[in-house]
């Protein structure tokens, strides 16, 4: 199914970012089945009503909404799906009119899923959504109707993005000559080059490796020899990280010195990164030594697997809200690895400098956040706490709502739907019930189009603090 491989996507995407879940015994509801995911969301609207604010009221709902369609794609009844989404507005409806399109393709009927991506609005860029279809057309091996589906799209960006999209899949595939065959449909060449670059990724990953340094130096000939622009640039950027996501290193910085200063920058960081990720901690700060007082050094060296390197980093980091989301990821870290003593400390420390943050909108935000990260580390009880201690209401009903999402999506529904039912204000209840919902259908494959790819294809960094609230 598109959804569910999507979902494996993501998954792999967002690993370093959430850093894995330490599982903890899988009780009887691992795969909840829609009746109860349905009962979850009724609950919670049923609490709706008592709701004293009105923003937390239409975001719940319009949430709620989202989750129905989803349940009943769950069940099968894609027709009930598609009429359920059409009642949402804005992005819920865009969002639960793409769902039903993957379930479509899923299903076999092509030609509904067009339809219904015809019918989304102003979430998705124009004809992105007619992208998104090739591209899961392409996913289940029909590259020649993914194919012609991308030809006839008359945005010019969707139409590249739905190209490159199919030229990836079929590398991914074990297709490589299918791939450069739909890279050359590309135009200009800068574009060529972007899918070429992402082509050489995937087949490097599935061990070809002297075919993908033959692919990944056509990319970069075109990129060396094209004329300025802004195509330009972000194949150049494309090619520069993919050459250091194969470990090239040198290759990779020798294409970011081509860029201007900010691009110089940006893929340098990148770079570093990757340097970090494979244990050459002197090499990234070299490339660029603001790692180190970021955080993205030892959260880096963290994910690569080197652990008292990112001991020693997480020492040097500098400001508190840096320090508290770098402590947070390595924690995560650390609790994938069963070292949860090591783990729980790194919370507590994290939490103690949010809950000490002056700003009040910052010490929310931030203690949120620690709250989201201990739950997805399993710390439930101390994710509960955290939660409960925020001040700001918004803050405060998006934690709990995460962490009943986190539980669910690791498999504990039926315990994130028993504390969720006993939240005694309506809001958190809602708020909760909500999130035990999206949780368990975030693990049986329904997540957001825009967020399947949000890293596409793995090019980026995996280090990612999320300092933004």
């Amino acid at each position: 199914m598109v959804h569910v491989r999507a979902a494996r996507v993501l998954v792999a995407l967002l690993a370093a970012t959430l850093a894995g879940v330490v599982p903890s015994p899988v009780d009887a509801s691992d795969d909840p089945p829609a009746a109860d995911i349905s009962q979850a969301l009724a609950r919670a609207a049923a609490a709706v009503p008592a709701i004293p604010d009105e923003n937390s009221r239409v975001v719940l709902t319009r949430a709620i909404g989202l989750a129905r369609v989803r349940v009943l794609l769950k069940r099968g009844d894609l027709a009930a799906a598609r009429q359920e989404a059409t009642t949402l507005v804005y992005r819920f409806r865009d969002e639960a009119l793409m769902s039903v399109a993957f379930a479509q393709v899923d299903a076999g009927d092509v030609d509904g899923a067009l339809a219904t991506a015809g019918d989304i609005g102003g979430a998705y860029s124009p004809d992105g959504p007619i992208a998104y279809v090739a591209w899961a057309v392409a996913r289940r091996g029909d590259t020649g109707r993914a194919r012609a589906i991308a030809r006839t799209i008359r945005v010019d960006a969707s139409r590249v993005l739905a190209l490159g999209d199919i030229a990836v899949a079929q590398a991914e595939a074990g297709d490589p000559a299918g791939a450069v065959a739909t890279a050359g449909e590309l135009a200009p060449e800068v574009e060529r080059a972007v899918a070429l670059a992402d082509i050489a990724l995937a087949r490097f990953r599935a061990g070809a490796r002297s075919e993908a340094a033959a692919t990944l130096a056509q990319a970069a000939s075109i990129v060396r020899g094209a004329p300025a622009s802004p195509g330009r640039n972000y194949a150049l950027m494309v090619t520069a990280l993919v050459h250091a996501q194969m470990r090239e290193f040198a290759a990779a910085l020798s294409l970011a010195a081509l860029g201007d200063r900010f691009l110089r920058h940006h893929i340098r960081w990148q770079i570093a990164i990757a340097q970090a990720a494979v244990g050459d901690a002197a090499g990234a700060l070299k490339t660029d030594g603001s790692l180190g007082r970021k955080g993205y050094l030892a959260v880096a060296l963290a994910e690569g697997g080197y652990l008292d390197g990112a001991r020693e980093a997480l020492t040097r980091v500098g400001g508190d809200e840096d320090r508290i989301e770098a402590q947070r990821h390595v924690a995560l870290v650390l609790a994938r690895r069963e070292q949860r003593d090591e783990a729980a400390r790194l919370f507590r420390a994290a939490r103690r400098i949010a809950a000490a943050l002056r700003d009040p909108f910052w010490r929310a935000c931030r203690m949120r956040k620690v709250a989201a990260s201990q739950a997805a580390g399993s710390f439930v009880a101390a994710a509960r706490d955290s939660a409960a201690a925020i001040g700001d209401a918004r803050e405060r009903r998006r934690a709990f709502r995460e962490i009943a999402q986190a539980q669910a999506a690791s498999g504990h529904f039926t315990e994130a739907t028993t504390w969720a039912t006993a939240q005694p204000e309506p809001v958190l209840r809602a708020a909760s019930l909500l999130g035990a919902a999206e949780g368990a259908l975030r693990a049986a494959g329904f997540v957001d189009a825009k967020d399947i790819k949000v890293n596409r294809y793995g090019r980026w960094s995996r280090t990612f603090l999320d300092v933004a609230c």
